[in-house]
């Protein structure tokens, strides 16, 4: 399994985990009995929106870059919970089709009130998931998740394996470019994500053109064949 591949799936993990719950409390609040529905419902709707967002939007990465933060987060939340709209009304026709539920009825049923309350849950859990993404996204991969378990707040001694990546010649290309530049870093930033994630490797922080790349010890060197790069202490 590539580390991509191992990051999406203990992502898709962590928010099959937040949906469940989220349904559970859904239904404790709805019906007052928290039963295997709500479960069912939230992690169906986990990996609705897993799917969604680690791999069948992807293709999108460019357009979505282009978008102010904000817009890029009422963007996905409206698409997020038109899917599980559309998902949840097609699982439950062929249910109330199979059980010889009437059209009239089916119909009805978009409309009510309870569709309302389940459109309104939908948009306010996607919005709060997709925020998160999105911020951890620009913090870098696992940051916001190590800030919010007090990793900063308790320094402690590590042996890293660091490796300083910039563009070469960049300054005659800025000459070149001008303010276009800054497209071109953005892009440069964003395609490194990737081979990043590949190697297991966490951004330690950018200066100017520059990107800082970090491993733990016994990961940098398993990457580096054994053991041909600096070690660095800190």
């Amino acid at each position: 399994m590539t580390p991509v591949l191992n990051r999406k799936l203990k992502l898709l993990a962590l928010i099959c985990t937040y949906l469940a719950v989220a349904g559970v409390l859904y239904e404790l609040v709805d019906t007052g009995t928290a039963g295997v529905v709500g479960l069912i419902t939230g992690i169906g709707l986990g990996l609705m929106f897993g799917f969604l967002e680690l791999f069948a939007l992807e293709r999108w990465g460019k357009r979505l870059r282009s978008m102010p933060f904000g817009q890029v987060i009422v963007v996905k939340t409206v698409i997020y919970t038109a899917g599980a709209y559309i998902t949840g009304h097609s699982v439950g026709f062929l249910y109330g089709w199979i059980q010889g539920m009437s059209l009239d009825r089916f119909w009805a049923s978009l409309i009510s009130y309870e569709q309302g309350t389940f459109i309104l849950v939908c948009l306010g859990l996607f919005a709060h998931v997709v925020f998160f993404l999105q911020v951890n996204q620009v913090m870098g991969q696992d940051t916001l998740m190590k800030f919010l378990r007090g990793r900063y707040h308790r320094p402690t001694e590590e042996e890293r394996v660091f490796m300083f990546l910039d563009l070469r010649g960049s300054t005659p290309i800025a000459e070149r470019l001008g303010s276009r530049y800054y497209s071109l870093l953005n892009e440069f930033f964003h395609d490194i994500s990737q081979p990043v994630m590949m190697t297991g490797a966490e951004i330690y922080q950018y200066v100017g053109d520059e990107v800082v790349l970090s491993w733990k010890l016994r990961d940098g060197l398993r990457v580096n064949g054994g053991g041909r790069i600096p070690i660095v202490a800190v």
